[in-house]
């Protein structure tokens, strides 16, 4: 009994990933809500400027967006599953899949971006486009180091060299990804949709 309450304890102190990773995550999750939660309340306070704004984005773009991170999210679920199965074609399969949906995001972003800017909606347009332009391109920074994460992962699964358990794993870089899906989906109804 006192194994099976030991064990425990451990994978409480040693959760997949590594303990920092999800004090990072909830760390993020801490500055995406408070931000989300800000927007909320800056929107009671002025409902046409925020509902005037929300019309001029591109709900289309952010759905194929939704779906893209969704889908990669899977992609590197099922990464993990390989990799810890030792199926090391179907992880990479998986990650190159995950990375290239990524990437998709940040190339439709940066047309959702040029088209904003196009109709003179930047930084200071007004409080809508403040909380748009900063929430969403934080998260695309999110996603740029999840990139070159994966990337890394990729590079270290290839040439089957080892992960240091202690402070970055392939299971780290699996749960900041899902950090940077979760993120989104927290910011695509509130922006776009509320």
């Amino acid at each position: 009994m006192q194994n099976i309450e030991q064990k425990s304890h451990q994978d409480i102190l040693n959760p997949p990933g590594g303990l920092m990773v999800w004090i990072f995550v909830f760390s993020e999750l801490i500055v995406f809500g408070a931000a989300l939660v800000t927007f909320i309340y800056q929107r009671s306070l002025n409902i046409e400027l925020f509902h005037s704004s929300r019309m001029e984005l591109n709900q289309v773009l952010a759905t194929m967006n939704t779906i893209l991170l969704i889908t990669s999210g899977f992609s590197i679920a099922m990464a993990t599953k390989y990799f810890d199965q030792g199926e090391k074609k179907k992880t990479m399969r998986s990650l190159a899949f995950g990375l290239l949906l990524g990437c998709s995001f940040l190339i439709i972003k940066f047309f959702e971006y040029k088209e904003k800017f196009s109709h003179g909606f930047s930084l200071g347009s007004n409080t809508f486009f403040d909380y748009y332009w900063i929430l969403t391109a934080f998260h695309a920074l999110h996603i740029v180091l999840g990139i070159f994460i994966l990337i890394s992962i990729m590079f270290m699964v290839h040439k089957e060299l080892p992960f240091k358990e202690d402070d970055f794993n392939f299971h780290t870089g699996a749960i900041y990804w899902h950090m940077c899906d979760l993120i989104w989906v927290l910011i695509f109804p509130v922006i776009y949709l509320l």
